[in-house]
């Protein structure tokens, strides 16, 4: 996949973001992917085809548009307990673990040893959720292997899948103001992007219902508002008293 345009995010689609799941991020890409570059038709373009690394990288992009490119959190020390205010530049994140310019026209990758192995995708991480009993690492290395011994060669494949698409779930160093401790903080794009949304069901709730209550406009066409769009008609409403 080259690239994908985005259609604006509305309410209908921050209404289906359950959980952080892949099958919550696959619905929501359903609706927010306008179409593929380079042109194709998108009833023959599937989301759970898109690989994992470059889903991260939309994901980032939905987020900086709609929040920016600040990322803000409080995380808890895990040596005092305390918490602390953590904030980075999401696209320093980005440029720092760039995609491969080196890309496979089939999707495919072959190493010097002849093995070769495609990139997960997000079909691949459904199938993951219904299985138990493995790894997840280890189930996605099968499942990505096309052709060498996975005891002899997984380790290298995997090394070179992060090479190639690492994806925006990274281990961040921070230190904790309070002990001076130093640890990881685990960062997840995916995850933060998706929680965030969830948390403001409430918020999407009282907005339709204050936009309802001042234009008596019905809450799906207030859904289907650009989310930019729907929060200045609140801005507006709200100066008003």
């Amino acid at each position: 996949m080259q690239g994908v345009y985005l259609n604006t995010l509305r309410g209908t689609d921050e209404m289906l973001v359950e959980d952080a799941s892949t099958r919550t991020a696959l619905l929501l890409l359903e609706k927010v992917i306008q179409r593929v570059i380079p042109d194709t038709q998108l009833a023959t373009f599937r989301v759970d085809a898109i690989v994992t690394a470059d889903r991260d990288r939309i994901f980032a992009a939905l987020y900086m548009a709609v929040y920016g490119n600040k990322i803000e959190s409080t995380v808890a020390c895990q040596q005092c307990s305390g918490r602390f205010d953590l904030d980075f530049s999401l696209q320093s994140l980005l440029d720092h673990y760039q995609l491969s310019t080196t890309a496979s026209e089939k999707g495919i990758y072959t190493l010097e040893n002849e093995a070769s192995f495609r990139l997960p995708t997000g079909a691949d991480e459904l199938l993951l959720q219904e299985i138990s009993g493995t790894s997840g690492e280890d189930f996605l290395l099968s499942k990505c292997l096309i052709a060498g011994d996975i005891k002899k060669v997984g380790e290298q494949v995997q090394q070179k899948m992060a090479e190639i698409a690492p994806v925006l779930n990274v281990a961040m160093q921070a230190n904790c103001p309070e002990c001076e401790t130093d640890q990881e903080v685990h960062f997840d794009i995916q995850t933060f992007f998706l929680t965030r949304l969830k948390r403001e069901y409430a918020l999407l709730v009282n907005e339709v219902h204050r936009i309802a209550k001042s234009y008596h406009w019905s809450p799906d066409a207030i859904l289907n508002l650009p989310r930019h769009l729907r929060k200045q008609y609140v801005a507006v409403i709200e100066s008003e008293f």
